[in-house]
């Protein structure tokens, strides 16, 4: 088993466990299950940034790369699913101020980072 092979384990993995986590959100904020709106917030942030890395070195590491549109588009659509279930958990908590602001923030920053490097490497 190659290294490209493992990413593309753990990217899966981690696919299925952040469509998992973005569910699991959304029935708390239907069900109002408010115990659970901090932990999901971490975890969904944890996740996005888990697979905007896993899928950028999947993206350069494929030799036979799509274009930068379509790269950026794939990614787009995942960051609007990640963000909308982030932001509505941040409404529901804002009352409360228990919302992880500073994680949440480093980690979907730290993602926006991975992307901006594989822009920058899709361009030279």
């Amino acid at each position: 088993m190659n290294i490209e092979q493992v990413i593309l384990m753990l990217h899966i993995g981690g696919a299925v466990s952040v469509g998992l986590l973005v569910i699991f959100s959304f029935v708390s904020l239907i069900k109002r299950l408010v115990i659970f709106y901090k932990p999901l917030a971490l975890c969904v942030a944890f996740g996005a940034c888990f697979q905007m890395l896993t899928g950028l070195l999947l993206a350069v590491n494929d030799q036979n790369s799509e274009s930068i549109v379509s790269f950026c588009t794939k990614l787009g659509i995942y960051l609007f699913f990640v963000l909308l279930v982030e932001a509505l958990l941040f409404r529901q908590l804002m009352s409360t101020r228990l919302f992880p602001i500073r994680s949440v923030v480093s980690s979907l920053a730290l993602g926006l980072i991975f992307i901006f490097i594989t822009i920058f490497h899709y361009e030279i």
